[in-house]
């Protein structure tokens, strides 16, 4: 009998060192486990960010095309403006030279005058006016320049970003 008590005290410390090893086992699990949810959690968040960081890209992207052709336009612009000024200056040229040729007398002479003074004026301002809108234009067309050179920029570093 007391052979039997020694094998069962045998037996239970037996099993109860099996029970320590599949308790520490199960706490190394839990542990593994855990871990593992945090990658996982760490993982689906990168994700998302890359998502958004892509969603981002693509909208930039439409936005420096957006810009480009805003570009586009304004130059058209500018070209159309510079084409005005041309004409102007031409237009001045030949009142000047009319002013010079005209060799009228007495009082049809300065009205003649007078009147190629106003018209000499009026398109000196028409020419004023077309240089300032060409100036704002011009300044248009370089905001928008820098604007759109800024957002391929960012774009291309986001795409950076993502493939790190």
């Amino acid at each position: 009998m007391e052979n039997e008590v020694q094998n069962l005290r045998k037996r239970t410390q037996d099993l109860q060192i099996q029970v320590d090893q599949l308790t520490y086992e199960l706490e190394s699990l839990n542990k593994s486990y855990d871990e593992e949810m945090k990658k996982r959690v760490q993982l689906e968040s990168s994700i998302t960010k890359q998502s958004a960081t892509m969603e981002y890209s693509q909208t930039l992207s439409a936005e420096v095309d957006e810009l480009n052709l805003t570009v586009k336009h304004l130059e058209s612009e500018l070209e159309r403006k510079n084409s005005q000024i041309e004409q102007l200056t031409q237009q001045l040229d030949q009142t000047v030279k009319l002013s010079q040729l005209a060799t009228v007398s007495g009082t049809d002479r300065d009205a003649f005058v007078t009147e190629l003074k106003l018209s000499l004026q009026r398109t000196q301002q028409a020419l004023d006016a077309a240089n300032d809108q060409n100036r704002v234009l011009q300044a248009r067309n370089e905001s928008a320049l820098l604007e759109s050179q800024q957002q391929h920029l960012i774009q291309r570093l986001l795409k950076s970003l993502c493939t790190l």
